[in-house]
């Protein structure tokens, strides 16, 4: 179950469509990425999140990494369509035994609407809703083995160099599948605020500092209708980081801190972690 709980922990990653503005906004969400009208965005990252119990309970730790690939594609210029699909790779200690697992997560199907975009001299502004579906495609140590609906509200805010962007998103886990799925729903909101430092006049390349702030609460897991005592909780983290922009090639970091965590039950606890990426616009 705490594998495939893990699996939720994945926030929405944001940027604007010109070269300069790559640099402004989130690095640990995928569901913003906007390229422009007819262009290609890749995204992939190296991702590290370590768990461990609380000091009063018996040693068990986790180590899980997650390799996401994130295309995007600019149907039209509201109009976003997305595809990712990650690799996983999980170590578990307990007792001093240690085992892994290996393979491919759940496949996710994005869509993004810019419903509201203003561009003025001085400010931007934009309000788009998305809609993601995941698939239950990813091996069966992996997979969640349940088709899950995901909805959100991405919001972005750009003043000369300062940019912001708030991700509210509601998942809705184990719509269909298995008679055994795990069935939960998470709440989650992430705030990203970056500056933005341009290293040349024409801004192709650029550096900015971007601190996010990151809250997710889920529900416990019912699994045919009786509820987990062990699963569900809230998590809250914030996260310094940095990106680096040379022309349409964006190298992205991250250090992802608890700050305070509210889990039900028995379970591993998070602990600091972090993520390296690489970002292209074709």
């Amino acid at each position: 179950m705490l594998k495939k709980t893990l699996l939720i922990f994945v926030a929405l990653s944001l940027s604007l469509a010109t070269v300069p503005d790559l640099t402004a906004g989130g690095i640990s969400a995928d569901a913003g990425l906007t390229p422009a009208h007819d262009k290609w965005m890749f995204r992939t990252q190296a991702r590290l999140n370590r768990l461990k119990n609380a000091p009063d309970q018996m040693t068990r730790e986790m180590d899980m990494y997650m390799f996401p690939l994130v295309i995007a594609y600019g149907v039209r210029s509201d109009l976003t369509v997305m595809i990712r699909q990650p690799l996983m790779r999980m170590n578990m200690t307990m007792a001093g035994n240690t085992t892994h697992t290996t393979g491919f997560g759940d496949l996710m199907l994005m869509t993004k609407y810019r419903a509201v975009r203003r561009n003025t001299p001085t400010y931007t502004f934009g309000v788009a809703p998305l809609l993601g579906i995941k698939l239950p495609t990813g091996e069966d140590d992996i997979s969640a083995n349940a088709t899950s609906l995901k909805t959100g509200l991405f919001v972005s805010g750009r003043i000369q160099p300062w940019a912001s962007e708030l991700n509210f998103t509601y998942t809705l886990n184990g719509l269909t599948g298995d008679d055994d799925r795990e069935e939960y729903q998470v709440l989650e909101f992430v705030g990203a605020f970056a500056r933005q430092f341009s290293l040349t006049e024409d801004g192709r390349r650029a550096i900015a500092p971007v601190v996010e702030l990151s809250y997710e609460h889920a529900t416990a897991t019912e699994i045919d209708n009786v509820e987990q005592p062990n699963s569900g909780g809230s998590l809250l983290r914030v996260a310094p980081g940095a990106k680096l922009t040379i022309s349409g090639v964006v190298f992205e970091s991250l250090l992802w801190i608890p700050v305070w965590e509210d889990l039900n039950g028995n379970q591993l606890e998070y602990d600091i972690g972090g993520l390296i990426g690489l970002r292209v616009m074709l």
